[in-house]
């Protein structure tokens, strides 16, 4: 499902076969003797992109854009060994279950404020006394609170989604690195995947990735001899 809302495909090329899944065999070997609790199987689908991507989802895939096909081999394989190690610490599942967390609490909250509506609806409707006419405003109260926690649990939970997915980053730049793609990741991310300056805080705080510079300065720090220079 989250592979169809991506808009990722089966690869039926011939070509894009002999030439992607060979690589990919290469890095799950050296993956799962590094993590043997890895998958039994790896997934790949294709996106029809002309920007060089690829991303993890679920359990046990891994897609690939059209644009990753016009990187070197060892490119690719650098590529395959970073996202495999989304799949490895298993990183999409922890998104998903932040995101279904999120949603079961914002809809527990949002029946909290549904209810005292109604309420307040009923109240206005057959208040005779000052006494009732008090209650529905404190019932109103209520639903307005709820209201006001729903947008702030809300943020919140983006927020730290986002945070997770950034720190997620550079936990499988390490696993990259791991498998000895460190300096061929630093170089993919400096030359071809470069991500743009953030303007702002709060646009840096609902990034998805952290900026190339400070992967790049990670995977220098953890022993890449990678320069541009």
């Amino acid at each position: 499902v989250l592979a169809i809302l991506a808009g990722a495909k089966e690869i039926k090329r011939r070509d894009i076969k002999i030439r992607l899944i060979p690589l990919l065999e290469i890095v799950f070997e050296q993956a799962k003797q590094k993590t043997p609790d890895m998958v039994s199987s790896i997934h790949l689908k294709i996106i029809h992109d002309n920007a060089p991507n690829a991303f993890a989802i679920g359990r046990k895939t891994i897609c690939v854009t059209d644009g990753l096909l016009n990187l070197t081999d060892d490119e690719i394989m650098a590529v395959f060994a970073h996202e495999l190690g989304h799949l490895a610490y298993k990183h999409s599942s922890i998104q998903l279950l932040i995101g279904g967390g999120n949603i079961f609490i914002s809809g527990c909250l949002m029946l909290i404020k549904l209810v005292c509506w109604m309420i307040t609806a009923i109240f206005t409707l057959f208040s005779i006394g000052t006494r009732r006419y008090g209650t529905g405003i404190l019932i109103a109260l209520i639903g307005g609170f709820s209201a006001g926690l729903i947008w702030l649990w809300t943020k919140f939970c983006m927020l730290f989604l986002m945070w997770s997915m950034r720190q997620n980053e550079y936990v499988a730049d390490k696993y990259a690195f791991d498998l000895g793609y460190g300096s061929i990741l630093a170089s993919v991310l400096d030359r071809h995947m470069c991500s743009a300056p953030e303007n702002g805080l709060l646009k840096a705080l609902y990034a998805t990735h952290p900026h190339s510079d400070d992967r790049i300065a990670n995977l220098q720090e953890l022993g890449s001899e990678y320069s541009r220079y």
